[in-house]
């Protein structure tokens, strides 16, 4: 009780004696219970966080059949120098087997061979024991470990091998659920209104699957299954949610209790661990046995519901709700860049009485009505910059977006007003000129970026030259080293090669003193660089791209000095999403 009382591990409150004899409990202070026995006969204690294990010790020691007269490690004990002082004996087919409940692989193919793996290792090492010892005579002190009947090893290479290639796949997967969770999700922008009728314009829209599940698992995707579309325009984020539901029900006062939608917003994004002004938990849900009508549809915190719409209809396997929120009500200011906390989940009774299960998208355990922190994110897709570069004279670059992010002219570039490939372009000299742009948060983007450009080198004379560039640890198109061709990197995102700096080198020259049209793209599954309107080249590419403090330069690198562009650059545009080779080419046809 001393040790524990100074280890800080007693619970504050609780007033504990340990008996002379018996069975006892100890409050902790994290609100759990040791559970002890004391013989005092015997002068024994045992002290474990499981019943189970203490009571199996007073069981042993009642019938005297402990480690030293029985089990596997019977002969380690038996064997010891009257000398030895201390003893930690591990039989390692024991080892394996306690381990073996505790394993956890991302599929249950793996676990099974995991499983198989370690019951080959658990037969294998039966009798292998591994033994740290002590030994104390006056005047000196030894220490030993031995490993004592180790098996051949072809019988346990194979399982061994199998294990490391489980455990290697396995932490692949985790990485990359985990870099997943961690990109924004790019929601696209559209032209005009949605309604719930627009197919072709909602089958254009990448579906988001609701697969997380709480409680009891569906018994099939025909008992529940989910996803999600959404898109905004400059009044409403618009979301279309499609489930599978094989049976409606609507018999409880509470709506989480039944079929009901639930989404979560965190309007600025702020992540707080409790409910603010800006964080709303909307819940829409049916009337009666069919999924005919809505029947309540509200917001739990603020009732904050105008403006908010619904259209909804029933399908041939459950239902469809298409959800209307104006940015007025949830106190957004809409622009490409912008990002908002969202989550969506689906609530499923089938019997008449409670919820039989949820599925959410983005949160791995029901606690988003309660943490903003535990949502996922969104951004708003589109073109956050537009230079165009027709100046004639000053030291700023308008921003043509409309997202007001001008670039700032630093050193003595001239400016060719009608020296562009469309219209006016800046000529950078190679000497110290470039541009910035003071907002860098604005393009700390996660999960896409495109950089396009018309460019006319005047001279390729030092490596890694700068086109457009966040620093040297995020996103950047630059000269790749001392060749005449390009380098478009996404640092964070995961490549074929491994290379940290997620870089993706072009194959096409760049010649002097011509203008060409130059694009690098990523949109979360694929890199693309495009030269002149056609592709270049590509590669897989998966997870987040790293956020930095660096400033946006435009023939320049913040992080790396002496990088500077040698020549004009006009008509540059940056997205915060993978723009499609359909429109790269059109931007080189000047659509």
């Amino acid at each position: 009780m001393t040790l524990l009382t100074t280890a800080n591990l007693i619970a504050p409150d609780a007033q504990q004696e340990v008996p002379a004899s018996g069975q006892y409990e100890i409050a902790l202070a994290n609100q759990m219970k040791l559970i002890g026995y004391t013989d005092d006969s015997t002068k024994t204690m045992v002290l474990s966080l499981s019943p189970q294990v203490v009571g199996s010790s007073v069981t042993a020691l009642k019938e005297n059949s402990s480690v030293v007269s029985s089990g596997k490690l019977q002969d380690a004990i038996a064997t010891l120098s009257p000398k030895t002082s201390k003893l930690v004996a591990i039989n390692v087919a024991g080892a394996l087997g306690l381990a073996a409940q505790n394993v956890h692989f991302p599929s249950e193919e793996a676990a099974a061979k995991a499983q198989q793996s370690i019951k080959e290792l658990i037969k294998a090492t039966d009798k292998t024991t591994v033994r740290l010892l002590t030994s104390e005579e006056p005047n000196s002190f030894g220490i030993r470990l031995s490993v004592s009947d180790l098996p051949p090893m072809n019988q346990i290479v194979g399982a061994i091998g199998q294990l490391a290639q489980l455990i290697a796949e396995a932490k692949e997967s985790v990485a990359a659920s985990t870099a997943k969770a961690q990109m924004a999700l790019s929601v696209p922008q559209t032209s005009r209104p949605l309604t719930i009728k627009d197919e072709k314009e909602w089958a254009a829209i990448p579906s988001q699957v609701i697969e997380h599940v709480a409680y009891n698992a569906p018994a099939s995707p025909e008992d529940l299954s989910a996803s999600f579309k959404a898109a905004w325009d400059n009044q409403n984020l618009y979301l279309l949610v499609d489930v599978i539901d094989d049976k409606p029900i609507d018999d409880s006062v509470e709506f989480w209790l039944d079929d009901a939608v639930e989404v979560f917003i965190d309007a600025d994004n702020s992540k707080s661990t409790t409910y603010e002004d800006n964080d709303y938990q909307y819940h829409f849900s049916w009337e009666g046995s069919r999924f005919t009508a809505a029947s309540s549809q509200g917001e739990s915190r603020h009732n904050k519901m105008e403006h908010v719409l619904t259209g909804t209809t029933p399908t041939d396997k459950g239902y469809r709700f298409l959800i209307k929120f104006a940015w007025s009500t949830l106190g957004v200011t809409p622009r490409a860049g912008v990002k908002v906390g969202f989550d969506v989940h689906v609530n499923d009774d089938d019997d008449g009485g409670d919820r039989d299960t949820k599925l959410m998208w983005h949160t791995e355990n029901d606690i988003a009505w309660q943490q903003p922190n535990a949502l996922g994110t969104i951004e708003l897709a589109g073109l956050v910059a537009w230079w165009k570069l027709d100046e004639s004279e000053g030291r700023t670059a308008a921003d043509a977006s409309g997202n007001g992010n001008e670039a700032t002219v630093q050193g003595n570039p001239d400016w060719q007003p009608a020296g562009g490939k469309l219209g006016g372009a800046i000529d950078l000299g190679g000497d110290g000129d470039f541009l910035d742009a003071a907002n860098e948060s604005a393009f700390d983007f996660t999960s896409g970026v495109t950089i396009a450009a018309w460019i006319k080198a005047d001279a390729l004379d030092k490596p890694w030259q700068a086109i457009v560039t966040k620093g040297d640890n995020a996103w950047r198109i630059q000269r790749n080293n001392e060749t005449d061709m390009l380098e478009f990197a996404c640092t964070g995102v995961r490549v074929p090669s491994g290379s940290p700096y997620g870089s993706l080198f072009g194959t096409r020259s760049i010649s002097l003193r011509e203008w060409h049209h130059i694009a690098g793209a990523y949109d979360g599954k694929k890199m693309y660089v495009y030269v002149d309107g056609t592709l270049d080249t590509s590669q897989e590419a998966s997870g987040p791209i790293n956020e930095n403090d660096a400033l946006v330069q435009i023939g320049a690198n913040t992080q790396m000095q002496d990088r500077f562009w040698n020549g004009l650059i006009d008509d540059l545009r940056i997205y915060n999403f993978g723009l499609p080779e359909a429109q790269v080419r059109q931007l080189y046809e000047g659509k």
